[in-house]
């Protein structure tokens, strides 16, 4: 299901979250590069290099930064900024299919309310659940449609359709994605702990 047939509360909540997960990431490898450069520096016993001294001075500069930057992350929360967004978005996804698969409480009857209706007031319940989530979301305007005529189309449809498109779009998608992930990750995670260890090693070298 192509990305642009979905709510645009899910559209926008998703882009809010990725930029937040981006900007939090960038500001914890600066961190950790600090740490590391200050790791570094303290291990080595600047008594045997006297003319290279003021490089303490930088240790310490990088200290004052690595604390600016910590206040800053924490005042802008950007990690819970990126789990809130992400939750409201992935809550929107489950409605969605809900309502195309034309199961409850989205299914259709008699009462007052269409379920079309009811959607909406469910989309814009779940952006009120998560505060920080609304916050950042009054300053980019969720404008357009929460209902696509891609959705309306899909419930029209007969149960073994939507059965199919269920599996494929939604069952094979998931399986697919966290395949990828897990093949993106598995590496990753290998050459982040080289780069953690090579730094130990070194310090190790320079304190003996």
């Amino acid at each position: 299901m192509e990305r642009s047939n979905y709510p645009v509360t899910y559209r926008v909540m998703s882009a809010i979250s990725a930029d937040n997960q981006r900007t939090y990431f960038r500001l914890l490898k600066l961190q950790v590069a600090l740490l590391l450069s200050i790791a570094t520096v303290s291990a080595i016993d600047w008594q045997l290099f006297p003319f290279l001294r003021t490089v303490s001075i930088v240790a310490a500069s990088f200290l004052i930064v690595l604390s600016f930057l910590q206040m800053f992350a924490q005042i802008q929360k950007y990690d819970k900024k990126w789990f809130e967004s992400r939750a409201v978005a992935e809550s929107v996804k489950v409605q969605t299919w809900r309502f195309m698969m034309q199961v409850a409480p989205y299914h259709d009857s008699s009462d007052s309310i269409s379920p079309k209706e009811r959607f909406v007031a469910d989309v814009r319940q779940l952006l009120e659940e998560q505060p920080d989530a609304k916050v950042v979301a009054g300053s980019k305007p969720i404008e357009g449609p929460e209902v696509s005529q891609f959705m309306l189309d899909q419930r029209t449809k007969p149960v073994g359709d939507r059965r199919d498109f269920y599996l494929k779009g939604r069952i094979q998608d998931q399986k697919d994605w966290y395949s990828k992930k897990a093949a993106t990750n598995c590496p990753l995670g290998r050459t982040h702990f080289r780069i953690s260890f090579q730094p130990s090693r070194c310090c190790g070298d320079f304190g003996d």
